[in-house]
C-alpha cells in the first residue's frame, strides 16, 4: 500500500486553491486544487516520474474507507528521501510513502 498526503500548495500553482465555502463538495471543480490537506492510502498505477501525474487507485481517505481513483495534475519535480518521497504537481505538494508488504 501507498500513502499519498499531500502536504502543502504550490508556489505557483496551475490551478489556485480556493476556501472551502467555494468549493463544491461532491462535484466536478475543473480548475482548482482540493481546498483540505488529505491523505489517501491505495495502490499506485505507476512509478511516480516528473511530467506524469501521480495516479492511485484508492482504498481510503483520511482513514476511512473510500474506493475511487485520486489524480494529481503532471508532476514537477521528485525529491527522494529513502523512506518517503516529496512530490510537487503543478498545483499542490505531497509526501509519499511506501508500506513494505506493498
Amino acid at each position: 500500500m501507498t500513502t499519498v498526503e499531500k502536504i502543502g500548495v504550490s508556489n505557483d500553482p496551475n490551478a489556485e486553491t480556493p476556501d472551502w465555502e467555494s468549493h463544491n463538495e461532491g462535484e466536478a471543480n475543473p480548475g482548482e486544487s482540493v481546498p483540505v490537506e488529505y491523505t489517501a492510502r491505495g495502490t499506485l498505477d505507476s512509478e511516480i516520474e516528473e511530467g506524469r501525474s501521480i495516479v492511485l487507485f484508492r482504498s481510503e481517505r483520511n482513514g476511512t474507507r473510500a474506493a475511487g481513483i485520486l489524480t494529481t495534475s503532471a508532476v514537477q519535480s521528485v525529491e527522494d528521501h529513502g523512506d518517503f518521497m516529496i512530490a510537487e504537481t503543478r498545483n499542490s505538494i505531497y509526501k509519499v510513502t511506501s508500506d513494505d508488504d506493498s
